[in-house]
């Protein structure tokens, strides 16, 4: 019987100057939510944390993540994170009320800013965040997918293409 460990193989020594794990830079990127869960912030309130992956060349599978606190004793920053979760929540084509934010896992693809920021306490750690969220698809195209996906159980949408609305009858030619 064959076995195979450590010793099997050559180690492939990271790049020098690798970028694998460096922040990605600022910008729009096309991205999907990928995980959600619910974390405790310092001051002791609970924080909803979403998982994006981005889905586009070069950071193709990379993940950034934004926190949210519903709950905060500052109303200013609770009201702001509630408008950044809705942005997310209309973005993907959700119209029910969720009690867990791994309820907004979805295949719909958004598109992200991304940006950096340093650490409080180590400034030579930079860290990414996403700023806003926007939808890629029109709201009609994505209830559509998310009708489609769940009317008929097991069915996955791979890739989805928005078709433009048909003309009216003013604008056909003849």
């Amino acid at each position: 019987m064959a076995t195979f460990g450590r010793n099997d193989f050559e180690k492939r020594e990271p790049h020098a100057g690798s970028q694998a794990f460096a922040p990605i830079p600022n910008g729009k990127y096309r991205a999907i939510v990928s995980g959600g869960s619910i974390s405790q912030h310092p001051d002791g309130d609970d924080q909803w944390e979403l998982e994006f992956t981005i889905q586009s060349e070069p950071y193709m599978g990379r993940r950034v993540w934004n926190k949210y606190r519903l709950e905060s004793k500052d109303a200013e920053k609770r009201q702001w994170d509630k408008n950044s979760l809705g942005q997310v929540y209309d973005s993907i084509g959700l119209s029910h009320e969720i009690q867990h934010p791994s309820q907004m896992v979805s295949q719909t693809p958004v598109e992200v800013a991304v940006r950096q920021f340093t650490s409080k306490s180590d400034s030579s750690k930079v860290y990414n965040f996403v700023k806003y969220c926007n939808p890629l698809a029109s709201a009609a195209h994505t209830k559509a997918v998310q009708t489609a996906t769940t009317t008929m159980p097991g069915v996955v949408v791979e890739h989805s293409t928005p078709v433009n609305s048909a003309p009216s009858t003013q604008e056909i030619p003849w």
